[in-house]
């Protein structure tokens, strides 16, 4: 139809990086409010669980969506979603959003089934490229995004009192879920885009490349044994442990300079501060709740960040340099990050709520410059004429 024509549609990082962009934008300074009782939005969720929901099967899942129906094309070599398709999978994804904010007038039932649509729907998307493709190493992903849903389900059974302590359990594993993510993906990108750029030869796969993930999956796997919070320390430790070591060849020292590529090295090392957080929330240092924000805030608001910036400037047929104001947005979202975990450890509980406002602005801010500054170029064709 004529309506799908326009460049939004042509691939999907167009409009999933929008409205991923848009929702940090939003989402994060209403849950400020939120948290600060300033707005208190009725609704069937805990404020915490619909805050830290949203931010994974919101705002993440729009980024998980956006590189998935952009990359999967590019690995198979078979034609992504584009025109209505790509439109009904947001519109899927827009239904998951209202659903969740206007829980309080709606049956949980019902909210339960629009929200957990969304990840089915976008297995079902790309299944069927990756197995035509017949490459084995990108089975994972679709069998990930099943896993996405099967925690969603869990959040949502907790909230009915089906599931025990299931909006705890939901969102501990769909964060280590999304760790499983950005340490195959990173693993796969950051070393060889880093190769390329600064002209070395492209790095040998080895041992760390299989444990940093295999000691993800295992803590992932441990959050449903609550009973031995000591062994689930022990793999959240494992696994930064050899997440750090596989950094070693990656030269990231070469990448000063280059902020498209040095953020990709400091999301990944966020990634290992987070695991060694929740290491540290398992002996009682911290609260899991302030630790998990090394994984969310730092590790997922960095690592996202910096692959819509790079994903949106190599498809839209522009050269891979971002602005200067983008480079600083990649700042604030690490301070944001620090601010978040540090001060419940070092200031007066008075303080905090401040803290977290301010945490929130930085946040929220580093994704709106990315919209004021990439939206122009998502909703306009490619520079170089191609299609995409």
């Amino acid at each position: 139809m004529r309506s799908w024509s326009h460049p939004v549609w042509a691939l999907g990082f167009r409009p999933f990086f929008l409205l991923a962009a848009l929702a940090a934008s939003v989402w994060m300074p209403l849950w400020s409010l939120i948290y600060g009782a300033v707005f208190p939005l009725p609704m069937n969720y805990m404020a915490p669980v619909w805050h830290g929901h949203e931010m994974i099967f919101g705002f993440t899942a729009a980024v998980i969506a956006g590189f998935l129906l952009t990359a999967v094309p590019n690995w198979t070599g078979v034609p992504g979603h584009r025109g209505g398709a790509l439109a009904a999978l947001a519109a899927i994804w827009l239904a998951g959003r209202a659903a969740m904010l206007l829980s309080a007038w709606l049956p949980l039932w019902l909210v339960a089934i629009v929200d957990a649509a969304f990840f089915p729907a976008l297995a079902a998307a790309i299944r069927p490229s990756i197995v035509a493709a017949g490459k084995p190493r990108h089975f994972l992903f679709p069998r990930v995004l099943m896993a996405f849903a099967a925690a969603d389900a869990l959040i949502h059974l907790g909230a009915m009192r089906i599931v025990p302590n299931g909006e705890e359990l939901g969102l501990k594993t769909a964060i280590d879920l999304v760790t499983v993510l950005m340490v195959v993906v990173g693993g796969r990108v950051v070393p060889s885009f880093t190769a390329n750029a600064v002209g070395s030869p492209p790095r040998e796969p080895n041992w760390t490349d299989r444990w940093a993930l295999y000691a993800v999956l295992a803590l992932t796997g441990l959050e449903f044994i609550p009973a031995l919070p000591w062994l689930q320390g022990l793999a959240a430790l494992t696994a930064g442990a050899i997440n750090a070591w596989r950094m070693r060849g990656w030269q990231t020292v070469k990448t000063a300079g280059r902020p498209i590529l040095w953020v990709l090295h400091l999301g990944y090392a966020w990634v290992v501060i987070g695991l060694l957080l929740r290491a540290a929330s398992l002996t009682g240092w911290m609260r899991w709740q302030d630790a998990i924000h090394g994984l969310g805030a730092g590790a997922i608001g960095t690592f996202t960040l910096g692959m819509m910036s790079r994903v949106a400037l190599g498809h839209t047929g522009r050269p891979l340099k971002v602005a200067p104001v983008i480079a600083a947005a990649y700042l604030m979202i690490s301070f944001a990050a620090m601010l978040r975990i540090i001060t419940p450890l070092a200031v007066p509980a008075v303080n905090i709520v401040v803290a977290t406002h301010v945490a929130s602005c930085l946040w929220a801010g580093a994704f709106l410059i990315y919209l004021i500054v990439y939206a122009p170029k998502l909703l306009r064709p490619r520079a170089d004429g191609r299609p995409g």
